[in-house]
């Protein structure tokens, strides 16, 4: 008989009490509910070839903002 395991694995898990509850059953690293960038984690196509993680703070979600064109 085979049996079918399903695990869910995730690098990011953000703390937020508007979470639905879900837990996967790996958990690599638990980040507070930021706008996060790097590993390829972008903010208008900036800071996703970064090595590492990080929070974007206001200054630079200003700084690199989408102009649009009107």
């Amino acid at each position: 008989m085979l049996y079918q395991l399903n695990h869910w694995d995730h690098l990011l898990v953000k703390r937020t009490p508007r979470s639905s509850g879900y837990r996967p059953d790996y958990i690599g690293f638990e980040v507070p509910d930021s706008f996060l960038v790097g590993y390829a984690l972008d903010y208008n196509e900036y800071f996703r070839d970064l090595c590492h993680i990080c929070i974007l703070n206001e200054n630079a979600k200003e700084k690199y903002k989408c102009e649009v064109n009107k």
